[in-house]
């Protein structure tokens, strides 16, 4: 499969994303991710997500993520920023990020 999706009952928290960013690192082909209402939060959360954008950054072949789900999580102005600074890679290519619903009031990089 080249999507990811949290099951119903999602209860995926900090350590459980961390978890799977380390399980996806050498995935390749894998362009969509959907962690939507989820427990992810703060800075944490947001730097796990990031480990799972730039992962396999190195690697030939493969797909590079197109969408990320994380609407209705808990990331805060922290972790989407965070999500942000990983995005600012020149390597890393998103098409579409859903953020809504995380407790952003203003993102400072």
């Amino acid at each position: 499969p080249d999507s990811f999706s949290t099951p119903a009952l999602n209860k995926l928290g900090n350590d459980e994303v961390e978890l799977l960013a380390e399980a996806l690192h050498d995935y390749k082909y894998l362009s969509e991710i959907d962690l939507s209402y989820n427990r992810i939060e703060g800075n944490k959360g947001g730097q796990a997500i990031g480990k799972i954008i730039t992962r396999g950054m190195n690697r030939k072949g493969g797909d590079e993520i197109k969408l990320i789900n994380l609407s209705h999580n808990k990331l805060g102005e922290l972790g989407c920023a965070s999500i942000i600074n990983e995005l600012l890679i020149p390597e890393t290519f998103i098409e579409t990020l859903n953020l809504g619903y995380n407790q952003i009031e203003e993102i400072k990089l």
